[in-house]
């Protein structure tokens, strides 16, 4: 369980203390990308490998971090109180949990209208935590499908900026390739990652109109996908140019065989 945040750097490098339930130690440090986003109270389950630092002693680096909520009182005391619920203080947290305890994220969750029951929580409070609460399971719900397919946490909450007003998950499964033209930083690689794990055929006319999107964005002189600045992280050079290429041509191979199978059925 995250226990406190130590350092969060620009490049979203974290590191953090978190309790363990394995082993003879009864904390850890954590550091690592894959941390970046997580909240106090949270529980991780983390993969990586120990290391040494020259100053800071045995830290675990995390390569890769699976997130689950809070489940003791401590977890959730500390996990409400991190403001990641909008309306809800270090106060209003002990103040809920000494209401409902281990099953207060439930009832935040399934009965929000029980939250009246604890002092300082009226009508216009109550709508605004729970409103902050679907938003953190939207977010919570985006981030875990992406960290399946190694897509960082900040390129992960940047997707869900850009749709927030919409249905960020529904856009991300029907119509992944619209990130390259939308969010800054995703490029055609991480959309297609996406695109390919939702479904999407490899033949499939929207692939094809997205990396053609990628080279004629070259043509042009750039070195961005179209909507960026400049090449996402995760953008390989090169790889939507040479995908366009393939793609034309089974484009082109396919609409042969076609007209061909055409033409042998007007003879017969």
């Amino acid at each position: 369980m995250v226990d406190h945040l130590l350092h969060v750097g620009y490049d979203e490098r974290t590191v953090l203390r978190l309790g363990v339930t394995r082993g003879d130690e009864e904390s850890i440090t954590a550091v690592g990308k894959a941390l970046f986003g997580v909240r106090p109270g949270e529980s991780l389950r983390l993969h990586g490998a120990w290391t040494c630092h020259p100053r800071h002693g045995r830290q675990f680096r995390a390569e890769r971090c699976e997130r689950t909520m809070p489940a003791d009182e401590r977890a959730i005391r500390l996990y409400l109180a991190s403001g990641m619920i909008r309306g809800i203080g270090p106060i209003l947290a002990s103040a809920i949990v000494d209401v409902f305890g281990e099953q207060t994220l439930k009832i935040i969750d399934a009965e929000p209208q029980r939250l009246l029951e604890v002092h300082g929580i009226g009508q216009v409070r109550l709508g605004r935590i729970t409103a902050a609460w679907q938003e953190q399971k939207d977010i919570a719900e985006i981030m875990v499908f992406l960290q399946g397919l190694q897509i960082t946490p900040a390129l992960a909450v940047k997707i869900y900026t850009a749709y927030a007003g919409d249905d960020p998950m529904h856009i991300v499964r029907r119509t992944p390739y619209q990130l390259c033209r939308d969010v800054h930083g995703v490029g055609f690689h991480n959309a297609d990652k996406i695109a390919l794990a939702v479904g999407i055929p490899k033949h499939s006319d929207a692939r094809l109109q997205a990396a053609l999107q990628v080279e004629r964005a070259r043509k042009r002189g750039h070195r961005a996908q179209p909507g960026s600045r400049r090449p996402g992280p995760d953008s390989r050079p090169g790889h939507g140019l040479l995908l366009a290429r393939r793609l034309r041509s089974l484009a082109r191979s396919h609409r042969g065989r076609r007209h061909s199978g055409s033409g042998l059925g007007q003879r017969a």
